[in-house]
């Protein structure tokens, strides 16, 4: 043992000498020593990648409380194989759970995921239907703050990662941008540009709502068109369904480009862990344009 430490310190090319240390330190139950030197090697040697993750996720997995510490230091460290081993945390709820874990761990530290990191673990998160987990990172590293219910509302703040902020959809016939307002050029809002006639999604993003009742509003200014008959927002569970709640995008009679609140009081329903929040188009049989801002969108208890 001390031979191969030697060696090893002496060279960090020397993948026969920290091979052997991994397994030797491992066998004593020492992590720190052992995944420093799966560390050193990882580094150099992409080809051996995936039987070092695997040796992080199985510690990870297995041994938690004396094993992940160590792999979040390692993160913390930002070594250059750091994204792909989170990347790697995609398939089985153990894995997930592992990637939650250290999600949470590296917050605390001076590395915590970054946005794109962040966005990618949120994003598996929700196409493995692992809610609950979602949910939970969420509310313990406050990326974005739980408390707001839509992030982002005044199209000002774009940190916040997917899919909790705003994902804008681009289409023939649908065009959606954040631009400053014509009239306030200080506030940054929505535009959407809608033909009238297209069909399809114009921005999203995710809410996790409990069961309970709210109100809906919303600033809106139209240029051009009906945007009360053409658009509207919608609430649907991310698990699937119906909308629960679908609220005009405009005021009726309102005046011509000036900016108006519209509302709508809504029942989130007991088993929707998470929500869509939409706007959405009310395609009609024949163009007709349709220009409108939108700006303060808040969702709010209904008390």
């Amino acid at each position: 043992d001390d031979i191969l430490t030697l060696a090893g310190n002496w060279s960090l090319r020397d993948d026969p000498a920290h091979a052997w240390l991994v397994e030797r330190r491992l066998r004593r139950g020492d992590y720190g020593s052992a995944f420093a030197h799966a560390d050193t090697l990882v580094r150099r040697r992409q080809d051996i990648q995936p039987q070092v993750f695997r040796l992080f996720t199985v510690a990870g997995v297995q041994d938690p409380q004396r094993s992940l510490p160590v792999i979040a230091s390692l993160l913390a460290a930002e070594p250059p194989w750091r994204g792909a081993y989170l990347g790697s945390l995609s398939e089985t709820p153990e894995e997930l759970q592992l990637a939650a874990s250290l999600a949470i761990l590296l917050e605390a530290g001076p590395a915590p995921l970054t946005n794109d990191e962040l966005q990618g673990l949120y994003r598996t998160l929700l196409d493995k239907r692992q809610f609950q987990a979602l949910n939970e990172v969420r509310t313990r590293i406050n990326r974005p703050p739980p408390g707001v219910a839509v992030t982002n509302g005044g199209f000002a703040d774009t940190a916040a990662p997917e899919p909790f902020q705003w994902r804008l959809f681009q289409k023939a016939g649908i065009g959606t941008e954040i631009a400053a307002d014509d009239l306030r050029p200080s506030n940054p809002a929505l535009r959407v540009d809608y033909d009238g006639y297209a069909a399809g999604t114009v921005a999203e993003q995710l809410t996790s709502l409990p069961p309970g009742s709210y109100r809906f509003t919303a600033e809106v200014r139209a240029e051009t068109g009906e945007p009360a008959a053409r658009l509207a927002w919608t609430l649907s569970c991310a698990t699937g369904g119906d909308a629960i709640a679908s609220v005009p995008g405009g005021v009726s009679n309102a005046a011509p480009n000036r900016w108006t609140t519209l509302s709508g009081r809504f029942e989130v329903p007991d088993g929707c862990p998470g929500q869509w929040l939409r706007l959405v188009t009310r395609a009609d049989d024949h163009r007709s344009a349709t220009l409108v801002w939108f700006d303060r969108i808040v969702v709010s208890p209904n008390g």
